[in-house]
């Protein structure tokens, strides 16, 4: 797997780990209101202290994981 799979898949699942916490959380504490999707991973790293920082980092590896996408989309091999 090249380099920008392995970053753009590392960026990907922290987002979505991130995400998943957020249900594991609602569930822990019986709050369904808690249960929420990406948008509001998203915002929890932008509430961090080191948020634009984080926010940054996650929009630059997802960026990176679509041109992943797309060039593994162009030039795979069967």
């Amino acid at each position: 797997m090249s380099k920008l799979g392995v970053i753009g898949t590392t960026a990907r699942g922290t987002v979505f780990a991130l995400a998943g916490g957020l249900v594991i959380e609602a569930a822990v504490t019986f709050d369904p209101a808690k249960a929420r999707g990406l948008d509001e991973a998203l915002r929890t790293f932008r509430d961090r202290p080191y948020g634009a920082v984080a926010l940054a980092l996650a929009a630059v590896g997802l960026v990176i994981f679509g041109l992943y996408g797309l060039c593994e989309a162009r030039w795979r091999r069967v």
